[in-house]
This record gives structure tokens, C-alpha cells and sequence, in this order.
């Protein structure tokens, strides 16, 4: 099972907003409302655009195609968590394939809510959303410069209260090496069998597997194009009280000695992709799987006993096309 923390420098960040001047008037409570709604927010088709590049503009003042730096202006916690999922991952994540294997790290922030809007969100102060994404990319850059590649992000809220609000910054990423494996192959390509002899554990075969349905290949965003994090799900062989994927691998035993080989092996191999193919937009509507994860997992079954199973996990990220900056 490979869900491993790699400590790397953006874990030094640890951001507590500097301390704001309340508003005179009246303060509002923050009103409960679920986290998922928060996290699942995105600007209106029609305003999408000019969000992120306002945004842009605040973060990038230097770069020829925004001719001019803007005040940073104080933004929703929704839209704040959209913008720097969506520039965190258009102008830092996807840009070079070449990593061995995907590690996961988290980092937490702490944000001071400047107000209280009417409909009960946070107000996040500009400055202190400019300098979260500056303080962000700083840190990608330092580790790429020791070899250790972005790949993705993910960004939510994780917890609000009157005072103050957390968010979460998830990091896909890894060594470098040549070449990377983070494309899947198109849905009905069926990746190359195993050859004849080969035996795997449980848990081998899902970073085998894993490895197969890939190839070393990216294509990269085209000018005018951001890419966002949608939402991911796992699939796996137990769904439910009498309920299987039995496509999926599964075996009597723990992920590290439940063996596979031969012809069951392959099989196995050939209906993941089947599943992978079935979950995969594959351009469709814009979406895409960002990247996907392939682990062993143990389970308990009866006394003393257990089952492991292969848990596949997709995390699809979203194309927009915002046009070139104005």
C-alpha cells in the first residue's frame, strides 16, 4: 500500500493569517453550512474567466501578459479555495510527467475570516490569499530544485468557526525520474500481458498493474486553459453486503503473501482495465483523471482471518478554457 507521507519543504509553510482589524459593522455568524457545498464551488460559466484572472494578475504582476499588478481584493472562502485549487494546479501542477512514483502529503491552514458575508461565509483578506499561493509556489519550486516534482493538488475547507477557517492543501508528487507513467492508456487499448511465469504478491501486482495501464506520455495545456480538481472516488471488489466487482482483484489472505500468477494474473490485469475504462472521461465534457491510484488493502475476515482486495482510486480534474489574459 503505497498512501505516504513525504515531509517535503511546503510542509514548513504552516500559514496563521496575520491579525486583521475587524469590521465596524455589525458581525455576522458564520453560517453552518456543509463543508461539501463550500468545496464544491465554482464562479458562474459567465464570470469564470475574469475570477481567474483578476486572480492572475494579483499573483503574477511581473509576467509580460498581464500588463499591470492589482490590488488583491478580499474574496469569499469558497472562491478563495477555488482559486488556488485552480491556479495551484494550472500554473504549478502538470507540468512534467517525469516522476518515478506518487507520494501524498497534506498541509493545513490556518485562515483569520476578516467578515462575515450575508450569506454566512468567511471573508478572507486579498493580501493573505496572495501570499498563501506565493508561500505555496515558493515551496514547489525549492523542492523541484532538489528533485521532487508537483504533480497535482487538491484544496478544501476542512473546518470554519466565527474567527477563523482551515483549509487543506493535498500534494501529489515524487522523485524525478525518466520517464513518468501518469497518462492512462485510452479506454479499449488493453495494456501488454505479463509474461508467461510471472508471479506476484497482492500488493506487487497492484504497483504492476498500476505501471501497465499507464505510458510515458502528457499532454500539456494549451494557452488559455486551466485545470481544476473535480472530485475523486475509489472502486474496489466488495461494494456492499453480497455485492462484487469481481473483476477486481481480491484474495484469501494479506496483500503481501495472497499470490497471483499466470493466467489469473493477467486476467485480473485485463478486467482493471476494464473498470479503469468504465470510470475514465477521457476528454469527455472536459474531464479527466488527473491521476489515478492503484493500492492493497487488508481487510479482517472471520476470526484471525483476512481478505485483501485492490482499491482503485480516481481523481478526476476538470479543463476549462479561460481565454488569454486581457
Amino acid at each position: 500500500m503505497r498512501i505516504l507521507l513525504i515531509l517535503t519543504v511546503v510542509a514548513t509553510i504552516f500559514i496563521v493569517g496575520c491579525s486583521k482589524e475587524k469590521s465596524t459593522e455589525v458581525q455576522k455568524q458564520v453560517k453552518q453550512t456543509d463543508l461539501e457545498e463550500l468545496n464544491n464551488f465554482r464562479p458562474d460559466e459567465d464570470k469564470l474567466a475574469s475570477v481567474y484572472h483578476s486572480f492572475a494578475k494579483e499573483i503574477k504582476p511581473n509576467v509580460a501578459d498581464y500588463k499591470s499588478a492589482i490590488e488583491p481584493v478580499d474574496r469569499p472562502l469558497d472562491e478563495t479555495v477555488w482559486l488556488l485549487n485552480a491556479t495551484s494546479n494550472t500554473e504549478l501542477g502538470f507540468q512534467n510527467d517525469s516522476i518515478e512514483e506518487l507520494f501524498f502529503d497534506t498541509l493545513q491552514i490556518v485562515l483569520n475570516n476578516k467578515s462575515i458575508n450575508n450569506e454566512g461565509i468567511p471573508v478572507i483578506d486579498g493580501n493573505e490569499i496572495v501570499s498563501i499561493y506565493t508561500d505555496f509556489k515558493n515551496s514547489v519550486e525549492q523542492n523541484s530544485s532538489q528533485g521532487f516534482l508537483l504533480w497535482a493538488t487538491k484544496v478544501e475547507v476542512i473546518e470554519i468557526s466565527d474567527e477563523e477557517s482551515e483549509i487543506e492543501f493535498i500534494t501529489a508528487g515524487g522523485p524525478k525520474g525518466s520517464p513518468g507513467y501518469w497518462k492512462l492508456l485510452p479506454p479499449g487499448v488493453d495494456p501488454a500481458p505479463f509474461p508467461s511465469g510471472t508471479s506476484y504478491s497482492m500488493d506487487q501486482a497492484a504497483l504492476a498493474y498500476e505501471i501497465k495501464v499507464h505510458y510515458p506520455d502528457w499532454s500539456f495545456l494549451g494557452p488559455g486553459w486551466i485545470i481544476e480538481f473535480y472530485n475523486s472516488f475509489p472502486k474496489s471488489w466488495y461494494i456492499g453486503p453480497g455485492n462484487f466487482d469481481n473483476r477486481i482483484a481480491h484474495h484469501i489472505g494479506k496483500c503481501n503473501n495472497g499470490m497471483l500468477s499466470g493466467t489469473t494474473l493477467n486476467n485480473y490485469l485485463f478486467s482493471t482495465k476494464d473498470v479503469i475504462d468504465e470510470n475514465n472521461p477521457n476528454g469527455a465534457n472536459d474531464f479527466i483523471v488527473g491521476y489515478l491510484t492503484l493500492n492493497c488493502w487488508n481487510f479482517p475476515w472471520t476470526i484471525n482471518g483476512h481478505w485483501s482486495e485492490h482499491i482503485i482510486g480516481f481523481y478526476i480534474y476538470k479543463l476549462t478554457y479561460v481565454g488569454l489574459p486581457g
